[in-house]
């Protein structure tokens, strides 16, 4: 039962889950990330996220200034301002 538990919390917060890994991978990297974007996505995203009271339904909601429109927004910065300058 426990394992079911847990697979079911994990699907649930896949997408907040994801935010939280790359933001911790880049940071982890000293890629020496200076994009307030970047800084103030992840900013928004962690507040939205205590704001919801880590409801597991926020990929319900997709409008703009929700839970599920920050994720979108810090991964797309990510791509746009991170990764482009990696690669």
């Amino acid at each position: 039962m426990a394992n079911f538990f847990l697979f079911s919390f994990l699907s649930e917060y896949e997408l907040a889950i994801t935010v939280l890994n790359v933001h911790a991978d880049i940071i982890s990297s000293r890629r020496g990330v200076d994009s307030k974007k970047f800084h103030e996505s992840f900013a928004e995203f962690i507040k939205l996220l205590k704001a919801t009271g880590y409801d597991e339904s926020y990929l319900d909601d997709w409008e703009p200034g929700s839970l599920a429109c920050a994720c979108r927004s810090f991964l797309q910065c990510v791509e746009e301002e991170v990764n482009s300058k990696v690669d």
